[in-house]
């Protein structure tokens, strides 16, 4: 037994997150972020030590482990400072903030995130990873130059917060979008393609959906055959390389190499929400069925691993299992021995061997070519090798039920469940298989029912509470699924909902001085400084978001003064938008709603069929209604489909035929 575990409970044992609740009985006496810990530091003028990571994270673990169950360090730590522990994912607002900071400290950041802070909360140190020869050292010399200098602090704090202020500050200067500049970006993106495996050039390799997401609107509007090639190679590369668990289903974080070889292991729910809703749009371009078993295969996982019983979803599964990274999913000579080894096809289609594929002498499951593709390069008979390929992917997964699980962060996260109900209804446009849809509208009556309270939306969920208030992430995420969820089922419910989600976001968010949405409103003022979410990176910007939204909304409920709001918004991020293209491509799919025209298409005495199977990235459409003001001027008319682009509309159609030559 670790020392550590018999030690008595700390702050954090009462605490939402499971990742606090894996510090509850470290020596240290970690407290959770929040009015009670910062009192206590202005109380007793000690800095605060704020520790910042994630339930899946690698490196958060060993360094819990080397530092943070060590009893000289809690010592140190426990006689000098207020230690402040703090999940990353349920507070991406105070996050946000310190990694800023540790960025113009460092020039890079990470996590763990370890900042050393003034008792008002203004940082003057900070690193990532510490090793625990370098950690008990650095606290010492911080505590001596605190106890002896402090003036020298405060004022490194002083000037550090005021860069942070300054990089809120977009010395914002407007300016208009024209149609060559989605042509400028994506000519960006050309650059830096890796032809051979798909994504970016070099390594490690993220997902980023939100990239493809733009060069499949570029390319719809375009008919650009290299934008689309790029797109299909980089999602089936990802889903035949390791970054895929063929064996269970689902996508890691990322890929620590250039091939998507070798993952990073953990697995996110905000990943394969999008994921999802990429997959799903690619198969309606390409009708590949390769992609319609990714989705199957996804979905099942995020039935089975991550769906808790009142319907809402977990939000993890660690990257390490019984202390080692990748155990549960990787396979040695002697694992795939004792299993009888497979035929010489199945070794050589995953690069199977027996001095292993990747490090200590272990395999990950890799492939390069579709079974299809593989079959045929064979020559062998497609149904055969498919036959094998199962049995043996099947032997695998009975292995795996012996095998120690990865731990599981089951707190439950508005914004990613937001995230997953929004890509499982593409996957139900894309293949009408319903039982997407079932799952997705299972997420948001969970998310109505118990992340609603008494008016006000929540976070996060766990152990039956719902404790933090949600951020603008959480709002605009969830208005946008439940306006994806109105789309495919003409239910309005869903879309008033939304609509009265967007119109609290626009009451209470907003900045007086600025264009763009606070992510946090922060009505206690417990933030030093007030952070504005601009930047699309694993999960697009908020306030990306929500200019989608408002350009979608002004047309549906017919605000016009929404639409010069989403214009504004795009005009002030536009010179940002274009220096970093793959950084804010969202905004740049936000900017092509506006500039090349949102198709607004009123269904009437005909059902929403024409919707399904069809990817039409710039089209809205709406049902008979006399409560949705696009809707209720064709309220009674002649059966038909009513086309509508910036406020104009055109004569009305009279089959799907002419419906979709029309979008197309």
């Amino acid at each position: 037994m670790n020392s550590h575990s018999l030690n008595p409970p700390n702050h954090l044992a009462n605490a939402s997150s499971p990742y606090l609740q894996q510090h509850a009985n470290n020596p240290v006496q970690w407290h959770e972020w929040g009015k009670e810990a910062l009192d206590k530091a202005k109380a007793e003028n000690k800095p605060l030590l704020i520790s910042i990571g994630y339930s899946a994270c690698h490196w958060c673990h060993v360094m819990a482990h080397e530092v943070f169950e060590n009893e000289e360090s809690a010592v140190i730590m426990n006689a000098h400072f207020i230690n402040i522990k703090i999940d990353r994912e349920e507070r991406p607002d105070i996050d946000q903030i310190y990694m800023d900071a540790i960025q113009l400290i460092n020039g890079r950041g990470g996590w763990p995130l370890n900042i050393f802070a003034l008792p008002d909360g203004r940082p003057f140190h900070g690193g990532t990873y510490f090793p625990l020869k370098d950690w008990n050292t650095v606290v010492t010399q911080l505590n001596d130059l605190w106890m002896k200098s402090p003036s020298v602090i405060y004022e490194y704090a002083t000037k550090l917060t005021e860069g942070l202020k300054a990089n809120q500050n977009l010395n914002v200067q407007k300016s208009e979008w024209t149609e060559s500049d989605f042509q400028t970006a994506i000519n960006t993106f050309k650059s830096r393609w890796d032809l051979d495996w798909g994504g970016f050039k070099g390594a490690p390799k993220f997902p980023l959906p939100v990239v493809y997401k733009f060069a499949m609107h570029y390319d719809h509007l375009y008919n650009d055959a290299e934008v689309r090639n790029w797109v299909v190679l980089s999602l089936n590369r990802m889903s035949l390389g390791g970054l895929y668990d063929t064996v269970g289903g689902a996508y890691s974080r990322y890929s620590v190499d250039e091939k998507w070889h070798a993952p990073h292991f953990e697995k996110m729910l905000y990943d394969n929400g999008q994921l999802l809703s990429l997959l799903a749009d690619t198969f309606m371009l390409t009708q590949d069925a390769f992609f319609v078993v990714k989705i199957k295969e996804t979905h099942q996982f995020i039935v089975d691993e991550w769906q808790s019983a009142e319907g809402g979803l977990y939000s993890a599964l660690d990257a390490d299992s019984e202390g080692e990274e990748g155990k549960y999913y990787c396979y040695t000579w002697d694992d795939l021995t004792r299993m009888d080894l497979p035929s010489e096809r199945i070794l050589k289609y995953f690069k199977l061997t027996q001095i292993g594929n990747w490090e200590h002498h272990k395999n990950i499951l890799f492939a390069t070519q579709t079974p299809q593709e593989f079959a045929q390069a064979e020559k062998i008979p497609m149904a055969l090798f498919e036959k094998e390929l199962q049995a043996f992917l099947n032997t695998l997964k009975k292995e795996r039920e012996g095998r120690i699980k990865p731990g599981l962060d089951d707190k439950i996260l508005t914004s990613w469940n937001a995230l997953a109900a929004t890509g499982l209804l593409k996957c139900y446009a894309a293949t009408s298989e319903t039982h997407y849809l079932a799952t997705a509208e299972k997420i948001l009556d969970f998310i109505q029912q118990f992340l609603h309270v008494e008016g006000h939306l929540f976070r996060n969920y766990k152990n039956g509470k719902a404790v933090i208030p949600a951020f603008l992430e959480d709002y605009v995420l969830y208005a946008e699924a439940l306006t994806a969820a109105y789309q495919l089922t003409f239910k309005e419910d869903y879309l008033l909902k939304a609509h009265e989600v967007i119109c609290h976001v626009l009451q209470n968010f907003g900045q007086t001085d600025s264009p763009f949405y606070l992510f946090n409103a922060d009505q206690e003022g417990e933030l030093f400084v007030k952070k504005t979410d601009l930047g699309d990176d694993v999960i697009p910007s908020a306030n990306s978001v929500l200019c989608e939204l408002l350009i979608k909304h002004s047309y549906y409920f017919d605000k016009r003064e929404w639409l010069t709001m989403a214009n504004n918004m795009l005009q002030s991020i536009h010179s940002k938008a274009l220096k970093g293209p793959a950084w804010y491509s969202n905004w740049l799919s936000a900017a092509m709603l506006i500039n090349l025209g949102l198709n607004q298409v009123t269904i009437v005495g005909h059902s929403n069929a024409c919707i399904f199977g069809n990817y039409w990235p710039n089209t809205i459409f709406v049902g008979e209604s006399k409560s949705i003001p696009l809707a209720a001027s064709k309220f009674g008319a002649q059966s038909g489909y009513y086309v509508c682009t910036n406020f104009e509309c055109l004569a009305p159609l009279f089959t799907t035929e002419a419906l979709k030559e029309k979008l197309y």
